[in-house]
């Protein structure tokens, strides 16, 4: 059972429910008591008959492992399968978008909303944030005009609201907040890397937070490490990749590399700002490579 697709609890539960009624079949169903109603029938023909029974369940289960396992070895794979299979469900189309930008196919991820919608009629919002997301990693200065389109007509609730996560979700928005937070993330690296603007992308950063259950702000909070060592805060910085790197087991090994990302993205633009000059000299997060910044 392929648990890799750890973004989605449900996926978790899903895969494993068959588990669960498999264990309840082997306690559960009175067994001594099926088999003696063959009491009329030979011993070896009884034996015969389960044997067979179970072979051939053992069969079909087996092909049927060996058909759809393949669709849950990833996020990609399992929407791809759904997307090709219903194209116009709006999930479905959502989160094979999400499964290309997590899998890091940009480029095809641009080039499928090109071909399946027409730009100038407009995205659904959900799709506008994926489309931004993959223009701000490529470092497309459009991105942040997709973004801040987005936050314009969003509602202010971290402005207004005591609890902004639960004033969305009882709101009439089709967006979650994992998905708010994010565009709040993505704003705060696109005013990062396309404006030099340390400190609206701390300000959008928090916000993003704001946004988050404490179990899910982890790749946010690392991203800010990055931008208060690029702030010159670097105790604040230092203390916080501490706190966070002993929070959970293997966080820097996940999320470690987006401290640097962030970092490097914005100092190959401002290599002579006393921050660049610095971590280039002392590798601060012990940085070994990157391949993109992750939203």
């Amino acid at each position: 059972v392929p648990l890799t697709i750890d973004n989605n609890l449900f996926h978790d539960r899903f895969m494993t429910l068959g588990l669960a009624f498999m264990a309840l079949a082997v306690v559960a169903i009175p067994y001594d008591k099926y088999i003696a109603k063959f009491t009329l029938l030979r011993p070896a023909v009884t034996t015969g008959a389960l044997s067979v029974l179970t072979s051939f369940w053992i069969c079909l289960a087996s092909l049927a492992v060996y058909n759809i396992l393949p669709f849950w070895q990833s996020d990609l794979t399992l929407w791809h399968w759904a997307y090709k299979t219903y194209p116009e469900d709006k999930g479905a189309q959502y989160s094979y978008y999400q499964g290309l930008y997590a899998d890091g196919q940009y480029r095809k991820l641009i080039d499928e909303i090109h071909d399946t919608h027409d730009l100038d009629e407009g995205l659904s919002v959900s799709i506008q944030i994926v489309y931004a997301n993959t223009l701000v990693t490529l470092k497309d200065p459009e991105g942040l005009d997709y973004l801040e389109g987005i936050v314009k007509i969003m509602p202010n609730f971290h402005q207004n609201e005591s609890d902004p996560r639960n004033a969305l979700i009882y709101s009439d928005i089709p967006l979650s907040p994992v998905q708010v937070a994010g565009l709040y993330n993505s704003l705060s690296v696109a005013y990062i890397l396309f404006r030099d603007d340390l400190e609206s992308g701390l300000e959008y950063n928090k916000i993003a937070d704001s946004y988050l259950l404490p179990t899910e702000h982890f790749l946010n909070q690392y991203h800010r490490v990055g931008i208060e060592y690029l702030l010159g805060n670097v105790n604040d910085a230092n203390k916080l990749y501490s706190k966070l790197n002993q929070a959970i087991p293997r966080n820097r090994e996940r999320y470690g590399e987006n401290v640097d990302s962030i970092i490097m993205s914005y100092c190959e633009k401002h290599t002579y700002k006393p921050a660049c000059k610095d971590y280039i000299l002392t590798d601060p997060f012990n940085s070994v490579s990157y391949t993109h910044l992750t939203l």
